[in-house]
């Protein structure tokens, strides 16, 4: 098969529901191959920005990555604002796009861009594909990548012959035979001295992020603080990780956050942040004072 049917093949064995996107001379192959499969439904958006932003939500509503696919230059460079969002806010997203040809690729060909570049820094993994036999291995990795630990966007960028060429062997893995499934667990350590240090905290709060949002770990946090009448407040992301209405809960705090839940963080004598990467927004940029006493539960190392 072609290099753009190995890319659509890889999609619906994904379970790829939706692309996003705008048609473009570059990904008309790819175009051919998805009118061919009805599996799959392309929605055509009014300019790219719209694609990315479509797939960042629809990334954050599902758990799964949205796709968008754009052509080279303008089409894809449009896609980044919506692809910095979803990076920001661990969003899982695969950015499609396809580049010029190989031979031709910085050497000012029309809308030539570099776009490995460009997204290097707002994407999880950024990586063009210049050799058809490279695309199943390539799209499986981007869907591990874009899943595994903190989830975010990711770009794969075709060269044109990439897509358009090639007589590939290709047989459809499950996604679960190559997908990193299990949990990162702490230190057995750590977590006695975080009990240690729950017990003989007179006035703790849990803080909670999008990463319960994400880990879809609310229950849990409400388990902990009832057994331990433990107050609750969120960042703004995570707005909706827990019940508003619970008795525990006290809101936000955050720049839109609430008086009460300021108060409450400012009183207390451990913090317990839980997917909360404690970043400015959250922080009012790293000026509001926190407990000497700080356990954070996250997925993200750094």
């Amino acid at each position: 098969m072609s290099g753009a049917r190995a890319v659509v093949e890889c999609l619906k064995a994904e379970g790829v529901e939706f692309v996003f996107g705008v048609p473009g001379g570059q990904t008309l192959s790819i175009m051919d191959v998805l009118y061919e499969t009805p599996e799959i439904r392309f929605i055509t958006t009014r300019d790219e920005r719209g694609a990315a932003h479509m797939a960042d939500a629809y990334g954050r509503i599902t758990g799964t990555p949205g796709i968008c696919l754009a052509t080279t230059g303008p089409g894809a460079t449009n896609l980044i604002t919506g692809i910095g969002g979803a990076m920001r806010d661990s969003s899982p997203v695969i950015a499609v796009t396809v580049n010029n040809r190989r031979k031709d690729i910085g050497y000012d060909d029309a809308q030539d861009a570099d776009h490995v570049a460009l997204f290097q820094s707002l994407t999880k993994w950024s990586v063009l594909v210049t050799a058809p036999e490279r695309i199943p291995h390539v799209m499986r990795e981007a869907f591990r990548r874009a899943l595994t630990g903190c989830p975010g966007p990711v770009l794969v960028d075709f060269s044109r012959d990439a897509v358009e060429d090639g007589e590939l062997e290709f047989t459809p893995a499950t996604p679960l035979t190559y997908r990193a499934t299990g949990r990162v667990r702490p230190d057995l350590e750590d977590v006695v001295r975080a009990a240690r240090g729950l017990r003989e905290a007179r006035r703790p709060v849990l803080w909670v992020g999008n990463g319960v949002l994400i880990s879809e770990a609310s229950a849990e946090v409400l388990a902990l603080a009832e057994a331990q009448q433990i107050p609750v407040i969120t960042t703004f992301n995570g707005i909706g990780a827990v019940p508003t209405m619970h008795p525990l809960v006290f809101g936000p705090r955050s720049r839109f956050g609430t008086r009460l839940a300021k108060e409450i963080l400012a009183e207390a004598d451990l913090l317990i942040a839980v997917g909360n990467s404690l970043n400015a927004p959250s922080t009012s940029r790293w000026t509001v004072k926190l407990p000497a006493r700080i356990i954070q539960v996250d997925i993200e190392p750094t």
